[in-house]
C-alpha cells in the first residue's frame, strides 16, 4: 500500500481544493492518505474527513500566524511549519508527496526536496518580487515532477524554462455543462449583487461597500466573513454607523448553500486590487459565476477580469465612479442571455477538458 502525504497550507476548511485531491484519490487503490495542515489562524475546522476511509491521520500545525504580521516577521512561522512537514515525513517516509501553494514550504532544504517524490501545486503569489523568495519557488518547482498551476496567470510570474499544467478548483464529474441553472431573463432593479466567499482585506470590502452604499439601484449581500474577526466587527458597526440600508453581511455559508445564494443573486461580485498578490490568480469565484451562470463585476487589470470581460462573461469597472455604477446595469439590462450562455458553454468545456488532463496526470504520479 502506498502512503500518500498531501501538506496544505492553511485550515483545512479554507483549503477547498484538498476535496479535489480526496475524491480523486478515492478512485485509487491501495493508498494511505495523511494530511498536514496549518491553523495558523486559530480557527475551527469543519472540514469533514469522515467520508474518505483511506484518509489514516490528519496531523495539524498549530502555530498562529496574523494575516497582518509583517512578512518578515513571518519567516520564522514558515520555518517551523517547514520543519513540522519534514519531522512528519522522515517518520512516515512517505511514497508520494503533494505540496499545495508555496509560501509554507518553501524553507525546506533542497537535499530534502531532491529525496521526496512530489507534485508542487502552486496556488497563489505573495512575495515573488523579493528575489531570494523566486529563488525558494524556482528550486520547488525544479525538484518536482510536476508542477500545477492554479491560474494562466501565474506563467507570467514563474520561470518560463519549465512547463506548467492548468489545474482547476472543480469537482471531478459535477462542473458539467449544461448545468440547469439559466441565467436570469426578467432582469429587473434592484440588482442584487453578492459577494460570496472568504475575504482577506478589510479595505477591498469597504470599498465595494461605499461603492453601492444606499443606491437604491442595488442590493448588495456578502456572503463569508474575514478570518479576522476584528474585521467582521469592523465592517458590522460601519454599517450601521453610516446607516447603509441597502449592504448586509449574511456570515457564513455552507456548501450546500451555494445554489440557493446564486439563485439570488443576478451578479457576482469578483473584484479585487490588481495588488501583485491578487493580479494573477483565479479564484472560487470563477468556476462558480460559470456553474451558477451568473456574470461577474470585474477588474480589467488582473488576469482573469481582462479574460472574462474579454469573454463576454462580466463587466469590468474600478468601482470608483457614477459611470462605473451606469456600466453595470447597462451590462446586466441589455446583456443577451443566449450569447452569454454560449460564452459560458466554451468555457466550461476548455476547463473539463483541462481537469480531466490533470486529473490523469495525478492518477498516473500515484500509480507509479
Amino acid at each position: 500500500m502506498k502512503k500518500v502525504l498531501i501538506v496544505a497550507p492553511a485550515n483545512l476548511e479554507v483549503c477547498p481544493y484538498v476535496k479535489k485531491y480526496l475524491d480523486l484519490f478515492a478512485t485509487v487503490n491501495d493508498i494511505s492518505v495523511d494530511l498536514i495542515s496549518w491553523n495558523r489562524y486559530k480557527t475551527a475546522n469543519r472540514f469533514n474527513l469522515d467520508n474518505y476511509r483511506f484518509v489514516r491521520e490528519s496531523f495539524i500545525y498549530s502555530k498562529k500566524s496574523s494575516v497582518s504580521l509583517n512578512p518578515f516577521r513571518k519567516i520564522s512561522h514558515f520555518v517551523g511549519f517547514s520543519k513540522f512537514i519534514i519531522r512528519t515525513y522522515e517518520k512516515f517516509e512517505y511514497d508520494k508527496v503533494f505540496l499545495l501553494t508555496s509560501s509554507s514550504i518553501l524553507f525546506m532544504p533542497s537535499s530534502f526536496l531532491k529525496k521526496i517524490d512530489y507534485i508542487f501545486d502552486y496556488r497563489d503569489t505573495s512575495y515573488e518580487w523579493f528575489l531570494p523568495f523566486k529563488l525558494m519557488v524556482t528550486k520547488t518547482i525544479k525538484y518536482s515532477k510536476c508542477c500545477l498551476i492554479s491560474s494562466d496567470g501565474f506563467r507570467m510570474v514563474l520561470p518560463r524554462k519549465y512547463n506548467y499544467v492548468n489545474i482547476h478548483n472543480i469537482d471531478a464529474g459535477s462542473f458539467v455543462y449544461p448545468n440547469e441553472q439559466i441565467m436570469k431573463s426578467n432582469k429587473k432593479i434592484p440588482i442584487i449583487v453578492s459577494y460570496v466567499g472568504l475575504f482577506v482585506e478589510r479595505d477591498h470590502m469597504l470599498k465595494a461597500i461605499n461603492f453601492f452604499a444606499n443606491d437604491k439601484r442595488f442590493i448588495f449581500n456578502i456572503w463569508g466573513y474575514s478570518e479576522n474577526d476584528g474585521d467582521n466587527d469592523a465592517l458590522k458597526d460601519y454599517i450601521a454607523s453610516k446607516k447603509i440600508l441597502n449592504v448586509h453581511l449574511m456570515g457564513r455559508f455552507s456548501r450546500e448553500d451555494k445554489i440557493d445564494i446564486y439563485n439570488e443573486t443576478d451578479l457576482l461580485l469578483y473584484y479585487y486590487e490588481s495588488k501583485f498578490r491578487y493580479r494573477y490568480a483565479t479564484a472560487n469565484k470563477y468556476y462558480d459565476s460559470l456553474f451558477y451562470a451568473v456574470p461577474c463585476i470585474v477588474n480589467k487589470k488582473t488576469t482573469i477580469g481582462s479574460q472574462m470581460a474579454k469573454d463576454g462573461l462580466g463587466v469590468p469597472v474600478t468601482l470608483t465612479s457614477f459611470q462605473d455604477k451606469q456600466k453595470i446595469i447597462d451590462f446586466y439590462l441589455t446583456s443577451d442571455t443566449k450569447e452569454y450562455m454560449l460564452k459560458r458553454k466554451d468555457a466550461m468545456l476548455n476547463i473539463i477538458m483541462e481537469d480531466d488532463n490533470v486529473n490523469k496526470i495525478i492518477v498516473d504520479f500515484l500509480e507509479k
